[in-house]
């Protein structure tokens, strides 16, 4: 029986209503920030999904120098809705795509820094 070969298919891009852009205009929405809710930097990222949610666990890979240990730490936990989410694609696509016309092409695969010991326990 031969092998099936895999083939990379293009990640679709989702179609928006005609009249999207006139649902709501951001700009109008004041932003506060009541909480005191801090920026943080994410270089690692795990999505689960459930049948009522899409969870996403920003994480930040770090280590104190070489020969250290190698920590993944948490640094933000994110919960939506599945369609919040189709619509958090749209809108991380259409700034992806924006991105190479302001600061050029974003280079992929990233260069590689070297390799990473695992940590021992």
């Amino acid at each position: 029986m031969p092998k099936k070969a895999l083939v990379k298919k293009p990640v679709p891009r989702l179609a928006l209503p005609s009249d999207f852009t006139q649902l709501i205009e951001l700009k109008d929405i004041p932003v506060v920030n009541p909480n005191n809710v801090q920026s943080v930097y994410t270089n690692s990222i795990s999505v689960m999904n459930g049948q009522f949610d899409i969870r996403m666990l920003f994480n930040e890979i770090v280590s104190e120098g070489t020969g250290k240990p190698v920590e993944s730490v948490l640094r933000a936990n994110v919960t939506m809705t599945p369609a919040h989410a189709k619509a958090f694609v749209i809108a991380l696509g259409t700034a992806l795509d924006q991105y190479p016309t302001v600061f050029g092409e974003i280079p992929w695969p990233p260069k590689k820094q070297g390799l990473v010991k695992p940590r021992s326990k």
